[in-house]
């Protein structure tokens, strides 16, 4: 399952720049069979962050993807009510 291998690969970026190098721009991680190597990490440096003010909980990263949907949530909402009115919207 490509999703379930997904999150992995983002856990161990976040763990790695954690752990060892917080620099954004060469997250240096040997990770075998990993094809999207190129797209850039913002996603796990923003958990790396949250991980060195908090401490390394995995709550932390739910809290993180939850925080997104709600934004995206916000913002499809915004989007439909301005092209449509308020009740298609929510």
């Amino acid at each position: 399952d490509y999703h379930h291998f997904r999150q992995t690969y983002t856990a161990a970026f976040a763990k790695y720049f954690y752990e060892y190098s917080m620099n954004l721009f060469f997250p240096n991680l040997d990770i075998i069979n990993y094809k999207n190597i190129s797209e850039f990490q913002l996603y796990p440096y923003l958990v790396a962050i949250l991980y060195k003010i908090f401490g390394f909980h995995d709550i932390i990263v739910r809290f993180v993807s939850l925080g997104f949907s709600l934004i995206n949530f916000w913002l499809l909402y915004l989007l439909v009510k301005r092209f449509y009115d308020e009740i298609t919207a929510i």
